[in-house]
């Protein structure tokens, strides 16, 4: 994104990088995402935006969690959530950031997608995998 002028930049409004190589495999790091959707599947939407911290799993293993819900990913995907529950992103977090803390900086691994429910055991949400896409991205912001 190109604008007419300077962020300024803030303890509230801080930049969030693109991920390096070492973050393409993401299975196991603690992530946080951050969003403005509901607070749970039947619940209202927050006054303030939100943030959880989840974990990122390997994508075999999502896919044997979502095979039911006949749910696959692909490698341009990433999934991340509690195993048991509780912490999800939900309804209206979409195309919010998934970001994890790289050498003291936050970078965005994965933007919001799809999931089943919210917080469900063994349902984790679904992420574009930032760094499938890191050179369309180069390519448009250079």
């Amino acid at each position: 994104i190109k604008l007419a002028k300077d962020i300024q930049f803030s303890p509230y409004s801080l930049p969030a990088c693109l991920p390096t190589l070492r973050l393409a495999s993401t299975a196991g790091i603690n992530v946080t995402v951050i969003g403005w959707g509901k607070l749970a599947e039947a619940g209202k939407l927050p006054e303030t935006p939100r943030k959880t911290s989840l974990v990122v799993f390997d994508n075999a293993q999502c896919n044997d969690w979502l095979a039911s819900l006949r749910m696959r990913l692909l490698d341009t995907h990433l999934c991340a959530g509690i195993s048991k529950g509780g912490r999800d992103a939900c309804q209206g977090d979409s195309g919010g950031p998934l970001m994890a803390l790289e050498d003291g900086r936050y970078v965005v691994v994965g933007v919001v997608s799809t999931g089943y429910g919210c917080a469900r055991p063994k349902t984790p949400g679904v992420y574009a995998r930032v760094s499938s896409f890191l050179p369309w991205i180069n390519n448009v912001i250079n």
